[in-house]
């Protein structure tokens, strides 16, 4: 699946992939200055690894796929800390995991932190198992199922 022409429509959210016009909004959400911020966002553009969640065209959220391959993905996220506990991640991580299920990744895996409660939530809310705790993360999985 290429993400760079990835685009998601939820009730509230749009998720795709960044644009150079989304600086400004990417500068609000990093909350760096601005030298620092412009080389992340360099950075970010350069590896092609990262999709925006938007509400009301304002990054609200990311998320980041790494150890892509032809069926599996490990994926990380984060949402904007003024937006959090609105169902903003529950809502943007139902779609993004539904199409990558659909359109043939088998697994999804995600790590976090062993404090990180309201994450985890997320993850349980939408399926996702524990499947390892080790020094002080946890590994989630979800897998698609065949019929």
């Amino acid at each position: 699946m290429d993400i760079r022409r990835l685009k998601i429509q939820t009730k509230r959210l749009v998720i795709r992939s960044l644009k150079q016009s989304d600086f400004p909004s990417f500068c609000d959400y990093v909350q760096k200055d601005i030298s620092e911020c412009r080389k992340m966002f360099d950075e970010t553009m350069e590896k092609e690894d990262t999709l925006g969640i938007f509400l009301d065209e304002e990054l609200a959220g990311a998320f980041l796929l790494y150890d892509v391959h032809d069926h599996d993905l490990h994926l990380g996220f984060s949402v904007k800390k003024t937006l959090r506990n609105e169902g903003i991640m529950t809502e943007a991580l139902s779609s993004l995991t539904s199409r990558f299920l659909e359109s043939g990744i088998r697994e999804i895996l995600i790590d976090t932190k062993e404090e990180n409660r309201a994450c985890q939530r997320v993850l349980e809310k939408r399926g996702f198992s524990l499947i390892k705790e080790e020094e002080g993360m946890r590994k989630y999985r979800m897998e698609r199922i065949f019929s």
